[in-house]
């Protein structure tokens, strides 16, 4: 199951995204984030993937879409990635994309 939540903190949106991103929930996925990401008012996006276990292909084209739409203007971070997500994004260069930075541990939503 999918699980994601948002807050903004000195305008840094965090995103907290839990459980698996693949075939059956990367629409959920896209559309969960959406609202916040544009909604605006912040200057980075921060997502922490400590609770996601797998992603797939499909979950990847959402972190792409949404570096299409944002990257240029607002930088886009992943933190607290397990090994076996670090190791799907450094395989498929989304390391080049997303700045990935296992050392910073954002505030988790209370």
């Amino acid at each position: 199951m999918l699980s994601v939540r948002h807050q903004l903190d000195n305008e840094i949106l965090k995103i907290f995204v839990d459980g698996r991103i693949d075939s059956d929930s990367y629409l959920q996925f896209a559309e969960l984030i959406k609202e916040p990401v544009e909604a605006g008012g912040y200057q980075k996006i921060v997502f922490d993937l400590a609770g996601l276990d797998y992603i797939s292909s499909a979950g990847l084209r959402v972190f792409l879409n949404l570096c299409r739409k944002t990257s240029k203007y607002i930088p886009v971070e992943a933190v607290n990635l397990n090994e076996t997500v670090r190791d799907i994004f450094e395989l498929t260069g989304f390391d080049e994309l997303i700045t990935i930075d296992s050392d910073a541990v954002p505030e988790s939503q209370a």
